[in-house]
């Protein structure tokens, strides 16, 4: 339960074994590489190097281009749970050399470019032909042509409103300038028109066609409504088959090379790191100097390879210094591992500081399981997360995501067996003197449905309870620093004055608790508020200041903690009864839904069962999701708040993709 303890590395080799040293180091996947270029005592006798990833960068466009068109007309087919969770490519080393030497990136990009923009150019001209068709063929059976063209007028085909119509033939200047021929009305109440006018007058009569909302219709002058809707038609096949050619085209080139490409334009973002690394090395004419991070437990084997492919390069390790920023990897026990998901989420601590990993685990199952309490729902998330995290095993991150959601399934199904929570109320529902009855009946402790008042005080309590605790690791936190005046008077003195105001209102609550435990209660707060005005603004100059602080930190608004902060935290902790109760008046409606389907003559038992599953699937789906995101709030906000700070860099070794894995072939 700690952070792994780094080395700083340093590395000093010949001007032009500065690449191959790098590459070296990528390979090894075990070295962080750091920017010493702001570092004056190496600036004395150094300069930065200048990298040129220019041609790689143009690899990495053209693939990222290639992949784009391959997973934008044929996605890759996923399992249910890559649905959720993104896997990265496997490849053997073998596949990733095959891959280099086959794949030809620009012959690929231009036959997959040319085959996409003519299914594009072919798809556009093929909605604008079925447009022209939904025109059309409304006045198939009307028929009519447009006006063919002569020397001294033109003509128009299209359609009016019926209304439109009769405005047309009552206005003086269209009889002036137009000749209208109606050769039908449409079931749309659209008058179709053939209209003809003298060339002098085209702009008036154009003007005049669009005050009245002339719809004209895609005919060319002299072709009838039958024949062009056949042409377009005709036009409308051809360009179908060629986008069929087109899309078996692009469907081929995707099965055949989507893997080589991924695991080429992997290599190639690797290479870009690995060349971009250069310029946060520095050189001399004939030396070079590289530096970064690496794991103290690999410092000898990464030596090793060191010397033995570049025996005159100089290697030296050393502790990092304490004002260096050191990258963060958290190395905890298997049991905390998962909590570790959640704590990546937030943000790592400083290299100085604490993992708090173990610190969250069994609060954030203890909040997950009251939140999503349910046997049967425990046991599907249990064996949902087990089967994952057997396909994951070699990902840290996904693993630890899907076993921190194993564990929550354990906790979700000891609250539903204690809460009386079994798919909601399947067990009434199957009905008869089922065993799940008596079992359920056994080990109910608390109803939240008929007893919520009971459930609120529990969950509220959990607050308060997870409010000390978080007070408690500010304690620890200040420890650790060796800050021994913050950890006792901006942690130690609200462990007096919190505990002291609850005292103090619980007789409004319980009148039968003797008068002591009030008396306790207002000595603590009296002497716990006294000591936060006093020390509280203790780093101020001035007296007043101080005094100001002191008195408005108990509030809240200034200082380490308040009591405002604590009240509204604590019952920020009332969303675990909300959707514990959620999860459990969701699944009784879907039961009573199936219920009444069951008494459908015939089909009554299948949509009995249909109800059933698709209805528990989408509350197991969605109450996860709720039980998830509120529980890991509860951490980031209420707990985390209290003594954790963000600030680590991720440790991140040279060589390595989030995109692809490169594995070993078994011997």
């Amino acid at each position: 339960m700690s952070i792994e303890p780094m080395k700083r590395m340093w590395v000093v080799t010949r001007r032009d074994r500065l690449r191959p040293l790098l590459d070296l180091l990528g390979s090894l996947k075990a070295v962080h590489l750091a920017d010493v270029t702001d570092t004056p005592e190496a600036e004395q006798f150094f300069s930065r190097l200048a990298a040129d990833p220019a041609g790689i960068d143009g690899r990495i466009v053209r693939l990222e281009h290639v992949l784009h068109l391959m997973n934008s007309h044929y996605p890759p087919r996923r399992t249910f749970g890559e649905n959720f969770v993104g896997f990265p490519l496997e490849v053997t080393s073998a596949e990733m050399a095959e891959a280099l030497e086959a794949v030809d990136i620009d012959r690929l990009d231009e036959r997959l470019t040319v085959l996409a923009d003519e299914a594009l150019s072919l798809n556009h001209r093929m909605e604008e032909i079925r447009l022209e068709l939904r025109h059309l063929t409304t006045w198939r059976e009307i028929g009519g042509a447009a006006p063919s063209p002569f020397r001294h007028c033109v003509g128009y085909f299209g359609t009016v409103t019926a209304r439109m119509k009769r405005l047309l033939d009552e206005s003086e200047k269209v009889r002036e300038i137009l000749v209208l021929n109606e050769l039908g009305r449409g079931k749309d109440n659209r008058v179709l028109l053939q209209v003809v006018a003298l060339r002098e007058h085209r702009s008036e009569a154009e003007d005049l066609l669009s005050l009245f909302d002339f719809t004209p219709l895609p005919l060319p002058p002299g072709v009838s409504v039958r024949d062009m809707i056949r042409t377009l038609q005709v036009e409308l096949a051809g360009h179908t088959k060629r986008v069929d050619a087109a899309s078996a085209g692009l469907r081929e080139l995707t099965e055949k090379h989507r893997r080589a490409a991924t695991s080429v334009l992997a290599y190639w973002e690797t290479r870009r790191d690995v060349v971009q690394s250069e310029e946060r090395s520095l050189g001399s004419k004939r030396l070079a100097v590289a530096a970064g991070y690496v794991r103290a437990r690999q410092a000898d084997r990464i030596t090793g390879a060191i010397r033995k492919a570049f025996p005159e390069a100089g290697v030296e390790f050393r502790d990092p210094a304490p004002d260096e920023n050191v990258p963060v990897e958290l190395c905890t026990n298997r049991f905390f591992a998962p909590a570790q998901f959640l704590v990546n989420m937030f943000g790592l601590p400083s290299y100085r500081a604490f993992d708090p990993t173990a610190f969250i685990m069994l609060n954030f199952l203890l909040f997950f399981g009251f939140c999503f309490g349910d046997v049967v729902y425990g046991a599907g998330l249990i064996v949902v997360s087990l089967w994952i995290v057997s396909r994951v095993k070699a990902y840290p991150g996904l693993k630890n995501l899907f076993t921190l959601l194993a564990w929550g399934g354990v906790s979700t199904m000891i609250f539903g067996a204690l809460t009386g929570s079994w798919a909601s109320d399947l067990p009434e529902l199957l009905g008869g003197d089922n065993v799940l009855i008596w079992v359920k009946s056994k080990l109910t402790v608390l109803d939240m449905m008929k007893d919520p008042v009971v459930a609120l005080l529990i969950s509220l309590g959990i607050g308060v309870l997870n409010q000390f605790y978080g007070i408690i690791m500010k304690i620890y936190t200040e420890y650790h620093r060796r800050n021994y005046q913050a950890a006792l008077f901006d942690g130690g003195l609200w462990l007096v004055v919190l505990p002291g105001l609850i005292l103090l209102v619980a007789r409004l609550f319980a009148p039968q608790l003797p008068t002591w435990v009030t008396r306790t209660g207002l000595i603590m707060v009296a002497a716990g508020a006294a000591g936060l005005v006093l020390t509280q603004g203790r780093h101020e100059k001035s007296f007043a200041a101080k005094a100001i602080i002191g008195f408005v930190s108990i509030y809240g608004i200034l200082g380490s903690y308040g009591a405002t902060a604590f009240i509204g935290d604590t019952l920020s902790y009332c969303r675990l009864l909300a959707l514990g109760l959620t999860t459990s008046i969701v699944g009784m409606c879907f039961n009573i839904i199936a219920g009444l389907a069951r008494d459908i003559p015939v089909a009554g038992v299948a949509a009995f069962g249909v109800v059933l599953l698709v209805g528990h699937v989408f509350n197991f789906l969605i109450s996860i999701l709720g039980a998830f995101v509120h529980s890991a709030r509860l951490i980031f906000v209420e707990f985390f708040g209290r003594f954790y700070e963000i600030g680590g860099v991720r440790f991140h070794a040279l060589g390595t993709s989030e995109r692809v894995r490169v594995i070993d072939e078994s011997p």
